[in-house]
Parts: C-alpha cells; structure tokens; sequence
C-alpha cells in the first residue's frame, strides 16, 4: 500500500527547500520559547514546569539545526531523528493544551485557534515525512542501480 504523499510544496517548491524553511521556522519558533521561558524563570524564580519547557525548546532548537543540515546535505537518517522528536513533541502538546482547556474553559474560540496551530504543525511535519520518504526511495533506486551495474560487470567479467 503506497502512503499518501505530497512531491511539491507551496509554490511548486521542492521538498527539500520547504524541509530547509521548516527548520528555519522551527528553530526561531523554539528560541523564542525558551528565551520567553527563561526570562519568565529569571523574573519570577525557579518554577519547575518553566525550566523544563525552556530546557526542552533549547534541544528542539538543536533537532532543527540538523534538520535544516539534514536536509541541505540529504541526510534521511537526521530527517528521521527529527521527526521522531517532533511526532513526541506535538503528540505531547496536544495533551497538555487539552488538559489545559479542560481545566481553564477558555472558550471556543481559542479551541479553535489552537486546534488550528495544532493540525497546521502536523501538516508541517507530514511535509518533513515526506521528505523523508522522497530520501529513502532514492537511497533504494541509488542501491538497485548499483546492484545492477555490479550484475553487469560480473557477466561482463564472465563472457571475457
């Protein structure tokens, strides 16, 4: 069964770039929460739940270092760790804003706002997914073409 893919992005943008920008945004999005968090840390004392968030958004910040590497230099391997990491992170950040809505009743409309961010973080990373896939079949093509051409030569050693 073939999974569902994308092969282009936005404005008929390679996988590849739109991976690179991904990154990008990643990590400027997580530099931003863990200074906020920092500061919110230094301002008003030590809180366990700020340092962890801060602490986290600092080692995501690394992921999409080598994603944006890994996707420069088509290292699928760097692309999977990142997913991984990405998957646990929003899995998690769907619970705990679930838990969080249960607990303060926002209100519909941020529901829907977060709902939103939520399903557009998911996009993101199912373009990343894809990416990844787009790495593997070419690692198998690369694998099947070589595979091939050692077969020829080895017939060709044979009828000499």
């Amino acid at each position: 069964m073939m999974p569902c893919r994308i092969k282009r992005f936005w404005c008929d943008g390679s996988l590849q770039t739109a991976t690179q920008i991904i990154g990008c945004v990643d990590m400027l999005t997580n530099v931003t929460i863990g200074v906020l968090y920092s500061t919110r840390t230094a301002v008003n004392g030590p809180n366990d739940i700020t340092i962890a968030i801060a602490t986290f958004a600092f080692l995501l910040v690394i992921f999409s270092i080598l994603l944006i590497y890994a996707a420069r230099f088509r290292r699928q391997q760097l692309v999977l760790s990142w997913l991984i990491v990405q998957l646990l992170e929003r899995c998690f950040t769907a619970v705990y804003i679930a838990v969080g809505q249960v607990r303060n009743a926002l209100g519909v409309i941020p529901i829907i706002l977060i709902l939103f961010a939520i399903i557009f973080a998911f996009y993101l990373w199912w373009v990343v997914c894809c990416f990844y896939l787009e790495l593997t079949d070419q690692e198998r093509a690369d694998v099947n073409r070589s595979d091939g051409s050692l077969s020829q030569q080895l017939e060709h050693e044979e009828n000499a």
